[in-house]
């Protein structure tokens, strides 16, 4: 991409896209992400750059799936753009780009094999592990195979032409289509001016590249089939964007070439050009109002929240025996629908930012594995530091049981020399 145009929007979807929103609610990992980003683009910067670029390519890929396994899907997806690029451009012959092609499966191959290996090295127990179903990736049985692929374009269509995830918005869902549309109206305007179709051989490795784009955007669907699916994971989906720019670049060069060119024709590709970045703006516009939205309902939910343990603390201060210094913990989980918070009130139609991963409402902060660092952190109050034995021990117990549950009288309760408050049954 050479134009400024074309370079200000790649930057613009990679900015905004809905994945980036995930990545920043989870702070603790955010900086992590970007710089496990960063090594996947370097590591196929290096590969198609040097002569032995596949070296250092195989490391830096190791170490991005060390930080985020999902964010091979954008490394894959890079590389069949670089091939796709090769082609149209026509500056490699078919067995250089057959080859640069080969080398690529081969190392991305390898670096996953390591990348395994040193995995169940550093976590032995790794087969083991419950946690979003990561125990089982890569374990996939020949037989589920053709089922898998198919799940992975099932899932690209259904975020470009349907609507997969609820906080998609209508202009959100019409600028995936209408991107789809320009993207393969490009792709044959440029092999027909090219004539690319002449050389059978490369054009059916285009065909093939094309066809395996999509597979690659989605291949996490294929390479942990019980992991548990979230936009944090989909980032290679905004690089379908930047290959339309780079598409509608190619063909900005084809018409500067062209000598004969009419005065309608001119206009004609002026429209095209300023339709196909208005499309991306557009998509990059909504998404950056749907991030401003996810981050200001997480800020209402945050004010929320802490006046809600503001008013709790308030009501332990004040029951008769309590001395300043005393443990506090608070006990009880609230659950979406089945046993909503007091607080969780809907505001800005924010219903489907459920679905958008990282973000939090009132309930996701309130719940027990979050709510004592969030008592610490923004109410300046230290409470008790319980192991989940001893909470559980509390909440066990005949007096815990027989608690009121707030804000009702008998809510505050001294269990074991700590003071509890009870939530929720």
């Amino acid at each position: 991409i050479k134009s400024a145009t074309g370079a200000a929007l790649t930057a613009a979807v990679m900015l905004t896209f809905p994945s980036v929103v995930s990545t920043m609610t989870f702070m603790f990992m955010s900086h992590t992400s970007g710089i496990g980003i960063l090594l996947v683009c370097l590591a196929v910067y290096l590969l198609r750059k040097y002569k032995w670029g596949c070296l250092p390519c195989g490391v830096l890929l190791i170490c991005a799936l060390g930080t985020y396994q999902s964010y091979i899907s954008i490394a894959i997806t890079l590389i069949l753009m670089g091939m796709l690029s090769d082609i149209l451009s026509k500056d490699k012959k078919f067995p250089e780009i057959l080859k640069e092609g080969i080398i690529s499966v081969v190392v991305l191959g390898i670096s996953v094999l390591i990348y395994m290996k040193l995995c169940h090295i550093v976590y032995p127990n790794l087969d083991n592990e419950t946690y979003g179903g990561v125990g089982n990736m890569g374990q996939i049985a020949i037989s589920e195979m053709p089922i898998l692929i198919a799940r992975c374009y099932k899932r690209f269509l259904e975020f470009f032409l349907w609507k997969s995830f609820a906080f998609v918005t209508k202009t959100a869902q019409v600028t995936n289509i209408i991107t789809c549309i320009l993207a393969a109206i490009l792709f044959v305007y440029i092999i027909i001016e090219k004539k690319v179709y002449k050389d059978k051989l490369t054009f059916i490795l285009l065909l093939l590249v094309c066809g395996f784009i999509p597979l690659a955007a989605a291949f996490i669907y294929f390479m942990a089939p019980d992991v548990d699916y979230s936009m944090l994971m989909l980032y290679s989906y905004a690089l379908i964007f930047v290959t339309v720019l780079a598409l509608l670049d190619y063909c900005m060069k084809i018409w500067e070439q062209k000598t004969d060119f009419s005065h309608i024709k001119q206009y004609a590709a002026k429209l095209v050009v300023i339709f196909t970045a208005s499309v991306i703006f557009v998509s990059c516009y909504s998404d950056y109002l749907l991030t401003n939205r996810a981050y200001l309902r997480m800020d209402v939910a945050k004010e929320r929240v802490e006046s809600y343990f503001n008013r709790i603390l308030a009501k332990v201060e004040a029951t008769d025996g309590y001395v300043a210094g005393d443990k506090v913990t608070i006990l009880g989980d609230f659950y979406y629908k089945d046993n909503p918070s007091t607080v969780e009130i809907d505001a800005f139609d924010s219903e489907d930012l459920r679905e958008l991963s990282g973000v939090a409402l009132e309930n996701g902060l309130i719940t027990g594995g979050v709510r004592d660092n969030f008592i610490r952190t923004f109410i300046g109050f230290d409470v008790a530091d319980l192991s989940f034995g001893e909470k559980d021990e509390i909440k066990n117990s005949a007096k815990y049981k027989e608690m009121a549950v707030y804000p009702q009288d008998g809510c505050v309760q001294k269990i074991n020399d700590v003071w509890v408050v009870k939530l929720c049954e």
